[in-house]
């Protein structure tokens, strides 16, 4: 019905009758419903209720009712119409003579969601020759930055900046506006323009992907997009980092149309070939008494000797104190063996201290590694982590064994760029170290590209790449001051949060053993193992019994 009707009006342009009406509904070009403005992929930018408008020269206000965006008043036809309508600089509009508009873009826009769509106000313009309905049309091209998240934990958008060298992207557009047509010049413009979008909240939770749509005016030839996007760590504005992206284009955009410019926040992790990961914010947590799971506020934290992992076993199960130390495959699937609650670990004496009832299997002996067909006993697969997204299946365990497997590759085999490290051996191709971050012991673990912010660090001797007695904890000490700009620069810090069994806790911040998802024999799984230098050497596949609590990293697979 509604189309019928716009179909009406746009066929009557040409006849200006004279007509007034009490009020207009308003439809824009391209959307799918009248309360949409614009459409990008799905992402709508919404009418919202308020919003300005301007129509014969009067402001009015939006209203939104049964899906449907009207503005109230008595109008008489022919109906033109600009959005937004309010004066500069609250708006774009500068006045009209006849049929001769003119529009000002600004130069900065502030970025707001209603319902989960993106609220922008993308410049449009509109006429009907009469009825109830004015059709608006887009005045704009649009870049629409996708920012993926790639850090092991949620941001917040600061600004998207977009700069070009041949497109205008703010400033004074004129155009005609005359029964069906809309003609917008198509001489070129000078470009070298700036337009920053604020964030205004956007999170963005982690392996994500949030788009930001920014007007640019449709004139210019091929041209080069340079797109700066800001963010910082959720609840923390201290690990904040500004990326770039240059973005060439082949053609220039028409009104109406969308240029994709793809941008990634973070820093991978290459675990194989042609394989990489995000490595999650900090330690996985769990809380029987409610059933939550969620990784550590901070990549330093472990609750160790303490309430949670100390708790009597008959009390493990309604437990309010978190845990952070678990036997091997207690995801709480049931799959099969006698245990897989998270709070499940050996107790002395108890009859489960060889490791057989643990991980998924079809009788006490034979288990499984926690893939394929028993991948549900993988923490990060059944369970949703209420801060790594919350939805189930984004998370898993990294695989670890002989040569080759995911840990060997971390740490041995990859390729990696470290600059402007402190002195110290394989200081330009460095993929991990022993450390000590915030007085916590544990393994520093760096990113396939890696700029070292500038800190000073501590520590008796820098040793890249070494897993020998002679590299201990103290090789690189770092305060808790100068830790927030290393992880914003991708350093990964395991502390050392040591092992339980039962309700005994040992070697808390002496040693970190860290589960993979393989299985070794019939009693025992590969863990990654880091010990201080008066300690046997660190192993990537050390064969630990599968009931013993250790500590969980989850990574996430990225493209």
């Amino acid at each position: 019905m509604i189309v019928a009707m716009l179909l009406a009006t746009l066929l009557a342009a040409g006849c200006r009758k004279e007509q007034r009406s009490d009020s207009l509904t308003l439809v824009a070009e391209g959307a799918r419903g009248g309360a949409a403005k614009l459409s990008i992929d799905g992402n709508y930018s919404d009418w919202a209720s308020g919003d300005r408008v301007r129509i014969n020269g009067t402001v009015a206000a939006v209203a939104i009712a049964d899906g449907e965006a009207s503005v109230a008043g008595s109008y008489e036809a022919p109906f033109y119409g600009i959005y937004p309508g309010d004066a500069s600089p609250a708006g774009i509009y500068s006045g009209n003579d006849g049929n001769r508009y003119s529009v000002t873009l600004p130069s900065q826009y502030t970025y707001t969601q209603s319902g989960g769509r993106q609220n922008l106000q993308s410049p449009m313009a509109g006429y009907a020759a009469s009825g109830n309905y004015i059709l608006f049309r887009h005045l704009t091209a649009a870049i629409a930055v996708q920012i993926t998240n790639y850090y092991g934990f949620d941001v917040l958008v600061d600004s998207v900046v977009v700069i070009s060298n041949s497109y205008k992207l703010c400033g004074d557009l004129t155009f005609t506006l005359d029964g069906a047509a809309l003609a917008v010049p198509a001489e070129s413009k000078a470009g070298g323009d700036t337009v920053t979008m604020l964030g205004g909240g956007l999170r963005i939770a982690s392996g994500n992907t949030a788009t930001v749509q920014v007007p640019v005016l449709p004139q210019g030839e091929g041209n080069l997009f340079i797109v700066k996007v800001g963010v910082h760590k959720y609840n923390n504005a201290d690990v904040s980092r500004v990326f770039e992206s240059v973005q060439p284009s082949s053609h220039p955009l028409s009104r109406n149309q969308i240029g994709y410019v793809p941008m990634t926040v973070g820093y991978p992790f290459t675990v194989g070939n042609g394989k990489r990961v995000i490595i999650a914010q900090g330690n996985l947590q769990y809380q029987a008494s409610t059933g939550t799971w969620q990784f550590a506020a901070n990549q330093y934290d472990y609750i160790g000797n303490a309430a949670g992992n100390t708790t009597a076993e008959a009390e493990r199960a309604t437990q309010s104190a978190w845990i952070d130390l678990f036997g091997w495959g207690t995801s709480g699937w049931n799959n099969g063996n006698l245990y897989y609650q998270p709070y499940n670990t050996a107790t002395t004496g108890g009859g489960n201290t060889n490791g057989y009832g643990y991980g998924p299997t079809k009788d006490s002996r034979y288990t499984y590694s926690l893939t394929g067909d028993y991948a549900n006993a993988d923490w990060g697969v059944y369970n949703r982590i209420a801060n790594g997204g919350n939805v189930a299946g984004r998370w898993r365990t990294i695989s670890a064994a002989n040569t080759g497997n995911e840990a060997d590759v971390l740490f041995r085999n990859r390729t990696t760029t470290t600059t402007n490290m402190p002195t110290g051996t394989n200081s330009n191709a460095a993929r991990f170290i022993k450390a000590t971050v915030a007085s916590v012991k544990g393994v520093i673990l760096f990113p396939d590209n890696y700029v070292h912010p500038g800190i000073s660090v501590g520590g008796s001797g820098r040793l890249y790449n070494y897993f020998s007695n002679s590299a201990g904890f103290n090789c690189f000490v770092v305060s808790a001051s100068n830790w927030p700009l290393m992880e914003a620069a991708g350093a990964v810090f395991l502390p050392a949060a040591g092992f339980r069994i039962g309700e005994d806790v040992a070697s808390s911040g002496a040693e970190a053993y860290y589960w993979s998802s393989v299985l070794y024999g019939t009693g025992n799984a590969y863990a990654l193992l880091f010990h201080d230098s008066n300690s046997s050497a660190s192993s990537l596949n050390n064969q630990t019994n599968r009931s013993k609590g250790c500590s969980v990293r989850l990574v996430q697979d990225i493209p």
